[in-house]
């Protein structure tokens, strides 16, 4: 007996099937927003990325210049951008964990 492997084509179709009827679902405005949401947070993240390169940066050259005074304004800073991005990380996980959760009840309940 041989077996016929799933075409492509077939995987795409149910895959959108699912899709379709989770936004459809009771949940799926929830979920349309919580994607959108995860997105705008991934954008946050690079944004985030790029002001901690440019606070480290001036961290650097205010130790390399030996400028105390600038030295603890950029380590306060740099604090501020690391407590930001970790809340934005840690609120970024916490909704891509929360959609997952969602798509894995409606899939279960629908299949």
């Amino acid at each position: 007996m041989t077996e016929h492997p799933i075409s492509m084509t077939v995987v795409w179709q149910h895959f959108a099937q699912a899709l379709r009827y989770f936004a459809l679902s009771d949940v799926g405005s929830k979920a349309r927003w919580m994607f959108v949401g995860l997105i705008a947070f991934l954008f946050a993240i690079n944004g985030m990325n790029v002001i901690n390169s440019y606070v480290g940066r001036d961290f650097m050259t205010a130790i390399e210049q030996r400028d105390k005074p600038e030295f603890m304004r950029q380590a306060f800073f740099y604090l501020c951008v690391f407590a930001a991005s970790t809340l934005l990380s840690v609120t970024t996980r916490f909704t891509e964990e929360r959609l997952a959760l969602m798509w894995r009840k409606n899939v279960t309940e629908s299949g």
